[in-house]
């Protein structure tokens, strides 16, 4: 249901839905549990959910980070290439501080050139059909004599224009280059693939993807982990993209509300801003007295000395107002430059993202240096994710080992089956007719009752989720 679609009166309820899940976090006194937060979350945007939309561009992409180039803070022109020879390229006419990806002109030269070289043969191809029909004694349509003024910018592109014919041509060189178009043209491209640009994520994400499985195969040998090679490879891809692209608004709404992962920080930032902040801001904008402010009561109507409070519905008159959509659309926070602090931290959102800034490229902060790779975002993030969960899993598996280790030694060495510690008691507490798990044990055999723990059955180094019962060696599926 599209927010056009909703009456006046349905959206005033929503808004009073949401006012009323204020309140009634207002007036516990008990601190409320990361659980109750995350149901609190789901009640506080649902309703402003309908509400909300999403800003999307025509292009699909949203508008996560402002796209022009910030002279001195993204890049610096003073270390950069301008070749004036091949190229000329204006600031944007309204801040002389940054080049705009509309408004700044670009003249390639060798194009203005070819440009207006086809139009003088053009020109010259219709004075001579003029001339023949004119010999011929034919009517010259007025089109023919008086053409179209000559366009001002004529042979001139934009930033935005000209990233879409070079973007295909991109390359870890151009990444790094000193010339200062190229420079301008990467950073745009990182900024359109954090707005959601499914062709710049992309070719950002090609590049970089060999890059990124070679890294997290050497992390994966480093820490004695290529047993679980494949499944890290398949993580990193992951874990690349997500990088490249950030997470998007609706990739955020959607987890906050169905308790999808989502950084603890968005999570805690989400519930302080529509419980607390919002709320606030709403009774400034309304100019509600101080007496009826939100979370001593709901909405009143003015009332008499001794009548009875009287609750009504948001105020519909303001449903119109700018300042109250934004403020209740629940992807208007999702920006680059939103910052939160958790404790002594100050965050962000898609923190773990490159912004461009001339300090440094995208490839040095994704990889680190020759000497230091490790200084690279991708390989910290790959090792604190999912290299130390795995390290952790794999030394509950170690742990479990039966001290007989590896039966069927003579077989082939990835058909071998690694047993974990099974635990034999018997009981008959629990119905024999399907595997049910069984307390302190995993699992119970549905043929003959024995409970154990599971164990896992390795076959050309893949996990094949398969139980066999260590008394009557019956198998059986989890």
């Amino acid at each position: 249901m599209e927010k056009e679609n909703i009456s006046e009166k349905d959206q005033a309820a929503l808004i009073d839905e949401y006012l009323s899940v204020v309140n009634e976090i207002r007036k516990r006194k008990k601190k409320i549990t990361l659980q109750e937060r995350k149901e609190y979350l789901k009640k506080l945007l649902t309703p402003l959910l309908k509400l909300s939309d999403p800003y999307y561009e025509l292009d699909s992409t949203y508008d996560f980070i402002n796209e022009d180039i910030r002279i001195g803070e993204e890049i610096d022109i003073d270390q950069l290439i301008y070749d004036k020879k091949k190229y000329r390229i204006e600031l944007d006419p309204l801040n002389d501080k940054a080049f705009h990806p509309d408004r700044s002109n670009i003249c390639i030269h060798e194009d203005f050139r070819k440009y207006h070289a086809e139009r003088e043969k053009k020109d010259k191809a219709r004075l001579a059909y003029i001339e023949q029909l004119e010999r011929e004694g034919a009517k010259v349509p007025g089109s023919l004599r008086c053409p179209p003024p000559p366009n001002l910018d004529g042979g001139m592109t934009s930033i935005r224009e000209l990233y879409e014919k070079w973007l295909p041509s991109l390359t870890p060189e151009l990444i790094t280059s000193k010339d200062l178009l190229n420079q301008i043209l990467v950073c745009f491209t990182i900024k359109r693939a954090l707005n959601g640009d499914k062709n710049a994520i992309d070719k950002l994400y090609a590049l970089y993807e060999d890059t990124a499985i070679g890294t997290a195969v050497k992390l994966a040998k480093a820490r004695k982990l290529l047993h679980y090679v494949e499944d890290i490879k398949q993580e990193s891809k992951i874990l690349l993209r997500q990088i490249i692209s950030g997470l998007g608004p609706k990739e955020i709404v959607d987890s906050l509300i169905n308790n999808k992962p989502v950084p603890l920080s968005v999570e805690m930032f989400y519930f302080w801003y529509y419980s607390e902040y919002i709320p606030e801001e709403l009774n400034k904008i309304l100019n509600i007295p101080p007496e009826d402010r939100l979370g001593s009561r709901p909405w009143w109507h003015p009332r008499r000395p001794g009548e009875p409070a009287k609750i009504t519905n948001f105020p519909l008159e303001m449903l119109d107002g700018l300042e109250i959509s934004v403020r209740l659309n629940v992807y208007s926070p999702i920006r680059h430059d939103t910052f939160f602090t958790k404790k002594i931290r100050t965050m962000k959102f898609n923190n773990y993202s490159f912004r461009p800034n001339k300090k440094t490229n995208l490839t040095t902060w994704l990889f680190g240096t020759k000497n230091n790779p490790m200084q690279g975002k991708f390989p910290q993030l790959l090792s604190d994710t999912v290299l130390d969960r795995l390290a952790k899993t794999h030394k509950e598996y170690l742990h479990h080992f039966m001290d007989e280790g590896i039966e069927n030694e003579g077989q082939n060495v990835h058909e071998m089956r690694v047993k974990i510690q099974l635990k034999s008691q018997r009981s008959g507490n629990i119905p024999t007719h399907s595997p049910l798990p069984c307390r302190d044990k995993g699992y119970r055999c549905p043929k003959c009752t024995v409970g154990f723990t599971s164990f896992i059955l390795y076959k050309d180094r893949k996990k094949v989720n398969t139980l066999e019962c260590p008394s009557c060696g019956h198998t059986f599926h989890a």
